[in-house]
């Protein structure tokens, strides 16, 4: 894996990722587009051969993007570990 900062602005953030499946980026993408103080937050592939992704953030008034993020991540993390506990447990049960 390997992020590059791409541009960075007070409420604004745009990053270059690769070695990353482009379905955990767009989950990401999809909670941080729920928090009221992101006004947008975006992916695309920009080159399919090598996985590169183009992630943008913008955030709301004077929200700091890193903290946003931070916080996505965090939660999307947290999503990760319950979603594997449900599973372990359905997993004993048959």
């Amino acid at each position: 894996m390997e992020v590059k900062l791409a541009a960075r602005g007070p409420n604004y953030i745009e990053l270059e990722i690769t070695g990353v499946d482009f379905g955990i980026i767009s989950s990401l993408q999809e909670i941080l587009n729920n928090y009221a103080d992101v006004e947008y937050a975006g992916a695309n592939l920009t080159h399919p051969l090598i996985g590169k992704i183009r992630f943008v953030l913008r955030t709301k008034n004077e929200t700091s993007p890193e903290d946003v993020l931070t916080r996505g991540l965090s939660e999307l993390s947290q999503t990760a570990k319950n979603l594997r506990t449900v599973i372990s447990e359905l997993l004993k049960l048959t």
